[in-house]
Parts: structure tokens; C-alpha cells; sequence
């Protein structure tokens, strides 16, 4: 009780040495909290930015079609465009007639394939046998890949394809999605 009377009496001053130093450590704490929390927000956003941009991004560059010996084969040129190498998954193509059913038999699947950063590769992806003309034919290409470094993510490239022989012989590309 002794103590209390002696602080709240006539010795108290507000501008005493122990006030102003106990004052500006509570000052300094709040400030430096108030750092910490806006650091930390920038080394989450640094971290998501490095993550985005040091990743690989796979697409198809081309889609082109030939006709050999009564055979159409559509095939694509894949590339990496990240900054480090993409190891392809799994890639799936489903085919679809002209009446819309679905005509899995003819896409051809790509797995286990590294592409380092600028590369282009060439695959066959869909052969139709005896060819004869006219067809129509709508397709899903999807691409699975990952980041040798990012084990925990998963990407994919989706593109769909109309091809309509009655109209010209050049492919269209009805949709492109990039996960």
C-alpha cells in the first residue's frame, strides 16, 4: 500500500527517466509488430510470385494434320515455355464424331516425357485408319505435367480441336485452358 501512495503523490513525475523509457519501449514494440506482420505479408507474395514464374508451362505450339497412305494423323508440337523442365504425367485425348459419341480408340497417349525449358517436341497424337473424305471430328487434348523441383503441384494444358474436312482441311482451336 506504501508503494501506491508513493506514485500516486506528490513524487510522481510523468517525465521521470523510468516513464519515458518504459513509454518508448511500448511505442517500439507496436512498431516493430506492425513491421514484422508487413514483412511477412511481402515474403508471402515474393514466394507466390517465384512460385509462378519459376515453373514450367507446357503448350501446344502446333497442331497439324497429313494424310498417308489412306491414314489422317493429327500431331502436335508441345514446348515448354517455363524456366525449368516439365515432366509430362500423363496427356489424354478423346475424340468425339460427328454425331457426338465418343470415339476414344483414337488418341494415343503421351507419359513420362521431359521437356526442358525452350523445347519442342513432336508426337502423333490421333491416327484415323482408312481415311476417306468427308469427316467431322471435335477433341479434347489434355496435357499432365509437374515441376521436378514443385513435387506437391500438379499442371494441366487443355486445348479443343474441331476438324470439318466439308469446310477446309486446317484444324480449329475451339478453347484453350491452363491450370
Amino acid at each position: 500500500m506504501n508503494s501506491i501512495i508513493i506514485l500516486c503523490g506528490s513524487n510522481f513525475n510523468l517525465f521521470s527517466p523510468e516513464i519515458i523509457t518504459a513509454f518508448s519501449t511500448v511505442i517500439l514494440a507496436l512498431i516493430t509488430a506492425f513491421y514484422a506482420y508487413w514483412t511477412y505479408q511481402m515474403v508471402k507474395i515474393n514466394k507466390k510470385e517465384f512460385e509462378i514464374t519459376n515453373r514450367p508451362y507446357v503448350s501446344v505450339m502446333t497442331m497439324d494434320q497429313k494424310i498417308d497412305n489412306n491414314k489422317l494423323v493429327f500431331s502436335v508440337a508441345i514446348k515448354n515455355s517455363g524456366k525449368i523442365p516439365a515432366i509430362i504425367t500423363s496427356s489424354e485425348v478423346i475424340a468425339y464424331n460427328e454425331d457426338k459419341t465418343e470415339n476414344k480408340s483414337l488418341g494415343k497417349s503421351i507419359t513420362t516425357l521431359i521437356i526442358d525449358p525452350g523445347e519442342y517436341i513432336g508426337k502423333d497424337i490421333i491416327t484415323l485408319e482408312n481415311y476417306s473424305s468427308p469427316i467431322k471430328l471435335t477433341f479434347v487434348f489434355e496435357i499432365n505435367y509437374k515441376s521436378p523441383i514443385q513435387k506437391k503441384d500438379n499442371y494441366m494444358t487443355k486445348y479443343n480441336y474441331a476438324f470439318d474436312s466439308t469446310k477446309n482441311l486446317k484444324l480449329i482451336i475451339l478453347d484453350t485452358e491452363l491450370k
